[in-house]
């Protein structure tokens, strides 16, 4: 019996080693994951800044729009022409309200009159 001693203590050790690599491959596996998790919630971020940052683009060009009808119409500003308004305006809803959405539009208030 002595003699099989070695044998199950080189089981044993084989037997602990392989627990030992599963426990590093779940280690390993349980990180990738984390790290993975943390990739996921960055990029969403990063999308979300983009999107925030469009939106503000938006209502920059919008303003900027507002701010020449206003000094157009209620100070009387001859230094915008009414060709340039009408331009300005167009180009501002179009990229507000997408390409396709503004012809809609357009087409829909042409049908009304």
């Amino acid at each position: 019996m002595g003699e099989n001693k070695p044998f199950v203590d080189d089981r044993f050790n084989a037997r602990m080693n392989l627990d030992n690599m599963a426990k590093t491959n779940f280690n390993l596996f349980e990180s990738i994951l984390s790290e993975m998790n943390f990739a996921y919630h960055f990029n969403q971020l990063v999308n979300k800044a983009y999107h925030y940052e469009n939106m503000r683009r938006q209502c920059d060009e919008a303003i900027r729009a507002l701010k020449k009808c206003h000094r157009k119409h209620n100070q009387g500003d001859d230094s915008i022409g009414w060709e340039e308004l009408e331009q300005l305006l167009h180009d501002t809803l179009a990229n507000l309200m997408g390409d396709k959405d503004y012809v809609k539009w357009v087409n829909e208030k042409k049908e009304q009159e």
